[in-house]
């Protein structure tokens, strides 16, 4: 196999269960990232209640980590959610529509002075 051979085969999307996997990874990225948000809470704070470290939370709003379920229970109990929460599709949640999210730090309120 020649090396152009090599690269297009690396470029190519996944197919079939790959790309289904890739799709479940990102809507579990997103679902965790809005629940946490809408609760007020960073990714340190949640990373204690679910007792991970905080680069594995981060890996996971990424969608860079495949958590196991135990993972995914703990952090479905920190977020007060029920596991299958935590894929919902289409942005649709019982909670309500989930909504595109701005990325970056949230602005910080506004104190006032005495």
């Amino acid at each position: 196999m020649n090396a152009r051979a090599r690269s297009d085969r690396v470029t190519r999307r996944p197919r079939g269960f790959g790309a289904r996997l890739l799709e479940v990874q990102g809507r579990l990225a997103r679902n965790v990232r809005w629940l946490r948000v809408n609760a007020g809470i960073s990714q340190e704070m949640l990373a204690v209640d679910a007792q991970l470290q905080t680069a594995h939370v981060s890996k996971i709003e990424l969608g860079l980590a495949n958590p196991t379920l135990k993972v995914l229970t703990r952090l479905a109990r920190a977020l007060d959610v029920d596991v299958a929460d935590l894929w919902a599709r289409d942005g649709v949640s019982e909670r309500g529509q989930l909504q595109n999210l701005r990325r970056g730090r949230k602005p910080r309120p506004v104190r006032e002075k005495k």
